[in-house]
């Protein structure tokens, strides 16, 4: 049986768009996923995101509004109840079909983002990279030269003001199909949603299609690349293959490993199979984050599989080395008394994490990010739509620094996967905020250190913005994705919230595990009243970016870590190892994107009847009439909730729209 798909119908009645990846971003910037070239659209005017077979749509705050089926919405849901669905979509003054049903065929015109005449125009300013230079800038007559001459390659890079992002030489029309003038239609083509499907780059974060994937040449003689250096085998767009389709190099060599088109690093094979799913890591130096990858990849390999079929593995042999060797340091180790420790992760050093490569003449960093598999095991969960539940699960370990203001530059983009992210988690260290110091009652050692004091809403700012400028988001628009508050060393507050009880329950109404919303909501809740009474900055700051904010306690080693005698720093021992809560970020992630079972379920015995009224995007709560009020985010609708200073609980109303809520 063919496989079903929501598509975007233009008005010719061809599929303008097939929703196969999510999310999608629709409207009139370049970083759009589909993007539409008329001034009544915003330049960020809709995402679509997906709950099994269901489509979340959410208006950005758009200028001229969307309607579906007539309706003006901010957030709706739109489920197939039929073998296929018709629902009428106004974007802005464009009409649209939602389409649930087998993939149909483009109809009408390609998405063109610029028109670029390629004939020689006193006004044009083109450059292109060659041989590891930049060259520019051009008129159109010299990059026809430069073509005749061999001095401009099909897979060279070109670029001009007007045309942001990046483009293959190729990809300019007529350029290597005629001479000046032969081409007077001849236009750009970025982002060609209908007839290719693209893939990302997740070193470097360029998007093409997979036919466009080097190769790496495997012959000893074959040696310099001009973006990753003289002892880099080279890269290169084959010609040639065996009668299995496989490419050779110039050598004749078979090349099974492939390359990204702009950076060259190497591509794991399965990301141009699987779409990448990708979750940025955020927090202050020394805040934790590579050993809460460690517990939580470690936690994943095991909960997933085990509790909800999802398989959970390795890329590839190589390309997760670094995590791995975090992972074996806590619980891999023959002598689980042995001292352990994880070192620092550092900026701009080209190690594990990190690769100096030569982009358009310059020097860059780029950020290593560890890759996984995530493969629904077929037949096993209900509900689950098994062909979205194929991804790529990709984690960046930043360190900290570049964080700080003024570290983002265009040789150091390595924060940028920030705007490509399904999931954003800042982390935050209560050990390095002297107001938590105050009130928590521990031995750890990092609460003694004063060198360890840090003020971290700055980081969390510094996030904010950058996601806005790349993003084109307006201050008064709001971030469209969930935002994870992620307390990290939560072993030092047990007094304020307890992670003894697993998230996840025993659904028999379909016989699976699946992740109770429920816990995830009470505890958030909780979290975030102790956040709002020592750093309420940080609360402030990320609630008035999204306004879907989740705050997750957790903590990657259960316990303190200890000084060891001649040592520089702290260290664990494997034995005393037992992760809390490390790997909920990520399952919190995966269930709101359909990709593993939820459920709502809470024990609605000892509820206080209190009293709810809603104000925009916030319910005002008063669970005695002597208490004052409590101000309760919209998103824990529906949810029971228990009350910081009575310790009652009480349940807040359930909204109509679910994609709204937690």
């Amino acid at each position: 049986m063919a496989e079903k798909y929501w598509q975007l119908i233009d008005a010719h009645g061809g599929a303008l768009h097939v929703f196969k990846t999510f999310p999608v971003v629709i409207g009139r910037s370049d970083e759009c996923d589909v993007k539409l070239a008329d001034d009544s659209i915003s330049n960020l005017h809709l995402q679509v995101n997906q709950n099994g077979k269901s489509l979340l749509l959410y208006d950005l705050d758009s200028s001229n509004g969307t309607l579906v089926d007539g309706k003006r919405i901010k957030t709706v849901k739109i489920t197939p109840v039929l073998g296929e669905e018709k629902v009428p979509l106004q974007i802005a003054d464009m009409h649209f079909t939602l389409f649930y049903g087998t993939e149909k065929a483009a109809a009408g015109k390609k998405v063109v983002a610029q028109q670029a005449e390629a004939q020689p125009d006193a006004g044009e300013q083109w450059y292109y990279s060659h041989g590891g230079q930049q060259i520019g800038p051009v008129s159109s007559a010299q990059m026809f030269d430069a073509v005749d001459q061999g001095a401009l390659q099909p897979t060279d890079d070109v670029w001009r003001p007007d045309i942001p992002g990046g483009l293959k030489a190729f990809e300019v029309a007529g350029l290597f199909t005629g001479a000046p003038g032969a081409a007077e239609d001849a236009a750009v083509v970025i982002n060609d949603p209908l007839n290719r499907e693209r893939a990302t780059c997740p070193f470097c974060w360029h998007r093409f299609a997979p036919e466009d994937v080097l190769y790496i040449a495997s012959h000893s003689d074959l040696l310099g690349d001009p973006v990753l250096g003289s002892d880099e085998p080279q890269r290169f767009l084959p010609s040639r293959f065996t009668p299995e389709g496989l490419a050779l190099d110039a050598g004749g060599m078979i090349c099974p490993d492939m390359a990204c088109p702009r950076c060259h690093l190497r591509l794991p094979a399965a990301l141009l199979n699987m779409p990448p799913l990708f979750m940025s890591i955020v927090g202050a130096p020394s805040s934790g984050k590579s050993y809460l990858l460690a517990s939580m990849s470690w936690k994943l390999r095991t909960t997933l599989p085990e509790l909800f079929s999802m398989r959970y593995t390795d890329v590839d042999a190589t390309t997760n080395h670094w995590l791995n060797d975090y992972e074996e340091k806590l619980f891999l180790q023959a002598d689980e008394n042995a001292w352990q420790t994880i070192a620092k992760t550092e900026m701009l050093i080209q190690n594990n994490l990190y690769r100096q490569i030569r982009l358009n003449g310059m020097n860059v960093f780029l950020p290593l990010p560890c890759m996984f598999t995530l493969q629904a095991e077929q037949g096993k969960l209900e509900g689950i739509d098994e062909t979205n539940a194929q991804r790529t699960l990709i984690f960046y370990d930043n360190a900290g620094e570049h964080f700080q203001p003024g570290a983002d530059s265009s040789i150091n983009p390595g924060t940028r996967h920030l705007i490509h992210a399904e999931g954003l988690l800042f982390l935050f260290d209560p050990t390095k905020d002297p107001r938590f110091r105050r009130v928590v009652h521990s031995a750890d050692l990092q609460l003694q250190r004063k060198d360890l004091v840090q003020r971290q809403d700055v980081l969390l700012v510094e996030m904010v913005g950058r996601i806005r400028k790349y993003l084109g988001l307006k201050a008064d628009v709001k971030y469209a994705k969930p935002i994870i508050v992620a307390i990290s060393k939560a072993d030092v507050l047990r007094e304020l919230v307890q992670l003894d009880e697993s998230p996840w329950v025993w659904n028999a109404a379909t016989q699976t595990y699946a992740l109770n919303m429920s816990k995830i909501a009470e505890i958030s809740f909780i979290a975030r009243s102790f956040m709002l009474q020592h750093a309420p900055e940080v609360v402030r700051a990320a609630e008035s970016f999204s306004n879907h904010v989740v705050y997750l306690p957790n903590s990657a080693l259960g316990h303190s870590p200890s000084s060891v005698a001649g040592g520089k720093g702290l260290a664990v021992r494997p034995a005393d190892v037992k992760p809390q809560w490390a790997e909920v970020p990520v399952l919190y992630f995966l269930a709101r994107l359909g990709l593993i079972p939820s459920i709502r379920q809470d024990d609605p015995a000892a509820l206080h009847p209190a009293r709810c009224e809603r104000e925009g995007q916030t319910w005002r709560v008063h669970v005695t009439e002597a208490d004052a009020a409590l101000d309760v985010p919209v998103y824990y609708s529906g949810h029971t909730l228990l009350c910081p200073t009575t310790r009652r609980r009480f349940r807040v109303p359930q909204l109509t729209t679910e994609a709204t809520t937690l």
